[in-house]
């Protein structure tokens, strides 16, 4: 049975659109990692992830709120080897009094053992996002974080059996990214697992450095099916232009992932809404799911 064939088997065609809201914590992260945003010399690169204030995060989960498309939040933010539990519950609370669409929060490791617990009562998904298992490919992406709490994040995540998300970053070495993949079937909880595919960014440490293809990252999502069923899969960093629907979004369906998409990214300075392209789909036999 192929790749496709397992995910309607076990998902169906029904697609659960997401809002992505960007950034709810700062990344104290020293040094930043050599790939991000964050990492650039050009301020104006730097600023593209600017912390949003607590009145803007509410704006826009009230705004999402109106999107009945929308099935879920993914509250994301920077890391902190300290941890920003405080924060996280904080927004957490706020966001439940609002929307009642699925939350998940993706701000990196640690978070503490009673702060997981509050979140697990607001029936909250934690994303703990490995990118690599190769500890020295992680440490010269990610120089100032830290893999093992990454990993013990996952760990007490499955221990408390509560939903996890993570992501793989393909830097081009497959076997990085296979062996991340096999690394992860030890969580029984894992919900959401997404493919991002590396692309330099100007003034970053990783700027000069080659792209890795998205082809090969549509290649991990088909393989990743085979080993996780009735998982939501997909790539993590598709790009809409002109208001039609990406053809990796079609190829990325037809090789297997889905069945959760991106519908909505916010940033401080710019959103992209991309629920009009999305709902193409509905005329190729999928079903775009609305909250009530």
């Amino acid at each position: 049975m192929n790749s496709k064939e397992i995910r309607e088997r076990n998902l169906g065609n029904k697609i659960y659109l997401t809002a992505h809201i960007h950034m709810i914590t700062p990344c104290n992260l020293s040094p930043r990692c050599s790939y991000c945003s964050l990492s650039s010399k050009f301020e104006s690169v730097r600023a593209e992830r600017d912390v949003l204030t607590i009145d803007e995060i509410l704006h826009y989960i009230k705004k999402v709120e109106e999107v009945k498309e929308i099935s879920s939040i993914i509250l994301v933010g920077g890391s902190d080897l300290r941890g920003h539990d405080r924060a996280v519950i904080d927004v957490v609370k706020m966001a439940r009094r609002i929307t009642d669409a699925e939350i998940a929060i993706d701000v990196g490791a640690p978070l503490k053992v009673e702060t997981l617990e509050t979140l697990k009562d607001y029936s909250v998904t934690v994303y703990s996002s490995i990118e690599t298992i190769n500890r020295k490919a992680f440490t010269d992406a990610k120089p100032g974080d830290s893999l093992d709490m990454r990993i013990d994040l996952l760990n007490v995540l499955e221990r408390l059996n509560m939903d996890i998300g993570t992501v793989i970053m393909n830097m081009g070495n497959e076997k990085d990214v296979y062996d991340s993949i096999e690394f992860l079937k030890r969580y029984q909880h894992l919900k959401y697992l997404y493919f991002s595919t590396f692309k330099p960014v100007k003034g970053t440490p990783w700027e000069n450095r080659r792209a890795a293809d998205i082809e090969n990252t549509i290649k991990f999502i088909e393989h990743a099916r085979q080993i996780f069923p009735d998982r939501h899969i997909a790539l993590a960093d598709v790009e809409i232009e002109g208001g039609s629907l990406s053809p990796w979004i079609l190829q990325e369906l037809d090789h297997g992932a889905g069945n959760t998409l991106a519908g909505i990214l916010l940033y401080k300075y710019k959103t992209f809404n991309y629920i009009d392209s999305m709902l193409g789909l509905e005329k190729l036999g999928y079903e775009i799911v609305r909250r009530k």
